[in-house]
């Protein structure tokens, strides 16, 4: 794709049907082809065979019968579940080991968190690993950093997300083995910055069946000098850390060396309440606006 702020907008279908567009972001936004693309409706009318019936006419039934069984079937799994959450059916029992597949799930996020919710754990054995034992609501973040919202209500346990997981492992996958189908698992260390004389995490190694890979992404810091040095907003350990430090930052605002009128010390106060976020991605812009509203800067 490329784009010419002096060049008219273009549109071509080569042989090998590769869609070519040539013209200004505006252009590119108005452009049919990338308007139909960006939705499921019209990609499926778009791949149809042209001998089919009815082929640009009227609402694609089929698609709404797809979502509509999709959710049906995630309904059902739920209902089945319940004997077995209430302790009336043993999962366990119902199949032996050897006949369930292994899935192991690495992560805890909106992926893994999505497939643990309507897992069908009848027919699977279902092992999650991740550092992390809860799924974070991320958007809700930058509103628990300052007290808005408590952690409690952003986050969901992976065991609650589905009672009938086979296990859950705290810890992180170190390497993996597809050809054995065997992966290593380094186990959290729970003494890690408690005491500086702690010994290396025991590592474990498990077999499976399939594996899903769900690990999310990491806070990048690149490019911009200092930022390691900073408070990030990726986890709720990070919004717990940084709800603290703009507390004690309000504070330090608020000490008697500070509290006079001149304007020294109206620079002063300013400067210990200034805040720098690095990113204006919707965690950043959230942050920024949860700080400057006017019930969390009077209490």
């Amino acid at each position: 794709m490329e784009q010419n702020e002096n060049e008219e907008t273009t549109t071509d279908m080569e042989a090998n049907d590769k869609y070519v567009f040539v013209g200004t972001h505006d252009q590119m936004m108005q452009d049919e082809v990338l308007k139909r693309m960006s939705s499921e409706l019209f990609v499926r009318r778009e791949f149809r065979k042209p001998d089919d019936k009815g082929l640009f006419e009227g609402f694609p039934l089929d698609l709404l019968v797809e979502r509509t069984w999709d959710t049906v079937e995630d309904i059902l799994v739920h209902i089945r579940r319940i004997p077995c959450e209430r302790g009336w059916i043993n999962v366990e029992g119902q199949e032996s080991e050897d006949r369930r597949k292994t899935v192991v799930i690495l992560g805890s996020g909106w992926a893994a968190h999505a497939l643990m919710k309507i897992a069908d754990c009848t027919k699977v054995k279902l092992v999650v690993i991740s550092p992390s034992n809860h799924f974070v609501f991320t958007p809700m973040l930058a509103a628990a950093s300052v007290g808005t919202v408590e952690y409690r209500s952003m986050t969901e346990a992976v065991r609650a997300s589905n009672p009938l997981i086979h296990e859950y492992i705290e810890g992180k996958a170190t390497d993996v083995n597809v050809y054995n189908k065997t992966i290593t698992v380094q186990l959290n260390n729970l003494l890690s910055g408690v005491s500086p004389d702690t010994e290396a995490p025991p590592t474990i190694t498990m077999e499976y069946d399939h594996l899903v890979t769900a690990v999310g992404s990491q806070v990048s810091d690149r490019g911009v000098p200092g930022a390691d040095k900073t408070l990030r907003l990726k986890s709720t350990d990070d919004a717990r850390k940084l709800r603290t430090a703009v507390g004690e930052c309000f504070e330090y605002a608020s000490r008697p060396d500070v509290a006079g009128s001149s304007a020294e010390q109206i620079k002063e106060r300013s400067r210990r309440v200034t805040f720098l976020i690095v990113g204006g991605g919707p965690t950043g812009i959230e942050l920024a606006g949860e700080v400057r509203t006017p019930h969390f800067v009077r209490h």
